[in-house]
């Protein structure tokens, strides 16, 4: 019976993790099985194609685009959880109590089965953290027993494509968010981004690598070498730091007039100089000549640039 509803809790979160993807991304059905293939959970083609009819009877907006599908979110589309009927809202409970009482969103989801007219969405999210928290477990473990982890299915921003990396873990980042790594492949220091990893497989192989010490800065960036950075702020630009680098909450102050400020440090020229240039006109820096003549440069190429 245990192994039954395991076995559903895991329909359950792939039908949950497919639907969170077409959200974000048209897929073809081809590509839905890559998908699960890059995360070692291999399913048929008409199994998609039964998740994808599930999603047209929970009334979601399902979009076809030739051969891709893609899920919009538009207002008559929204699923909440009065839309369930109560067989449903009960296997999902039996599913839950069947996970382990440790579990920190265990108790959280099984009240929100009981709360009206809340939005599906959010539900949808925590049951995929599922996945993020045994990935974060598996990690704790490498750096307590210093062995190497092979990241499967990691979504790289760079190359867009599903990768697996085997990498030596050392330390996390910002609340649990991000892994600090040393990746064998490139040989260097990494952050990877919890919520990107498809799953993780813990080897047998001791880690070798202790790099040199590097700072981590608020914004991601590793290096040897930290210098200071005062920014002002806009409301908007505050709370747009503060949910992009949570670590940034503790350290704003309010400057007066709708405005605030931080004093941080940055490694890279990268990592900083990308959030100001994303609110221009709503970040002021007021110190780092270094830095203020990296930002000239780069406006200069974007000037230069012909779209």
């Amino acid at each position: 019976m245990a192994s039954e509803k395991a076995s559903d809790l895991t329909t359950v979160l792939r039908i949950l993790r497919l639907m969170r993807e077409l959200r974000k991304r048209p897929l073809t059905v081809t590509q839905m099985l890559e998908y699960f293939h890059q995360r070692h959970d291999t399913i048929s083609r008409s199994t998609v194609n039964r998740y994808i009819k599930i999603y047209k009877q929970l009334r979601l907006n399902v979009t076809r685009v030739k051969l891709a599908y893609f899920i919009e979110d538009t207002e008559g589309a929204r699923f909440t959880i009065d839309d369930m009927i109560e067989e449903e809202k009960i296997l999902l409970c039996d599913l839950l109590m069947s996970s382990p009482v440790d579990n920190p969103l265990r108790n959280n989801l099984l009240k929100r089965l009981t709360i009206s007219q809340n939005d599906l969405t959010p539900l949808v999210d925590s049951l995929v953290r599922l996945q993020d928290i045994e990935n974060i477990n598996h990690i704790v473990e490498a750096i307590r027993t210093k062995k190497r982890v092979i990241l499967r299915g990691y979504q790289s921003t760079n190359s867009n494509r599903l990768d697996a990396r085997i990498v030596e873990p050392k330390r996390f980042i910002d609340v649990y968010q991000k892994a600090y790594c040393y990746e064998l492949k490139d040989q260097k220091m990494k952050t990877f981004h919890i919520e990107r990893i498809g799953n993780i497989e813990t080897l047998d192989e001791d880690q070798q690598f202790d790099p040199p010490f590097e700072r981590l800065d608020i914004f991601g960036w590793s290096g040897f070498e930290e210098h200071q950075v005062e920014l002002r702020l806009t409301n908007r630009a505050r709370l747009i730091m503060e949910k992009e680098y949570p670590a940034t909450r503790d350290m704003m102050r309010d400057d007066g007039g709708g405005l605030y400020r931080i004093r941080t440090y940055y490694t890279h020229f990268e990592g900083v100089s990308r959030f100001i240039l994303s609110l221009i006109g709503e970040v002021e820096l007021l110190n780092s000549e270094r830095l203020k003549q990296y930002l000239n440069q780069q406006l200069g190429k974007l000037k230069n640039n012909r779209y």
